[in-house]
């Protein structure tokens, strides 16, 4: 009978335990507790204000306000990293963790609507993730070593420092919508609004 060494025993042990840490890859959908949009039984007036000081209050800075139409738009937000435990931007851990692991940001757009049969206000919201993405061009590779020390220029190489090339900027992608937050928004001012 053969025997099992230490060795095998620890990297199993560590095998087991590594897949107890890391879980399913699909994330489970949340159930909304209510229907959207929201319906506000208070006025125009204090919904606005209340949701301006919410989207503050998560740390998000307003860029743009159009009463007339209902809109109250915020800048893009750098969303929160593991460490910052007081900061409200980012709904969930897997979003906590996703924004540790990569560059991610969340911009808010709040959108009152006024109903022309029944005068009823109502309110949605809609949160954007986006993440930094480089473009394809900065990703290209050096494939010979002269290719280090020229850039071809009408087809003729010519000697140029490596430090010379022009940086390429990075950019935003929109990733998905960020339903967690969206519902956490609302439901805080559901219960601000209604006064519990």
């Amino acid at each position: 009978m053969k025997q099992i060494s230490k060795y095998s025993v620890l990297f199993l042990f560590f095998i087991i335990l590594q897949g107890l840490f890391v879980g399913c890859a699909s994330q489970p959908e949340k159930a909304m507790e209510f229907e959207r949009p929201l319906l506000i039984d208070t006025p125009f007036e204090t919904a606005w204000l209340a949701t301006k000081n919410e989207l503050k209050a998560r740390g998000f800075t307003i860029a743009h306000l159009n009463k007339r139409d209902g809109v109250i738009e915020t800048y893009p937000l750098s969303s929160r990293q593991w460490f910052e435990f007081w900061r409200r931007d980012v709904v969930g851990e897997n979003a906590i963790a996703e924004a540790s692991m990569q560059n991610i940001r969340r911009k808010v757009v709040a959108q009152f609507f006024i109903d022309s049969e029944d005068e009823t206000l109502s309110l949605d919201c809609y949160a954007e993730v986006q993440r930094m993405v480089s473009k394809p061009e900065a990703a290209r590779l050096i494939t010979r070593g002269e290719d280090m020390f020229a850039s071809t220029s009408n087809r003729m190489p010519t000697l140029q420092s490596r430090f010379t090339k022009k940086k390429i900027p990075d950019e935003w992608m929109t990733l998905r919508r960020d339903y967690d937050l969206e519902v956490d928004i609302m439901e805080h001012l559901q219960r601000q609004l209604s006064g519990n």
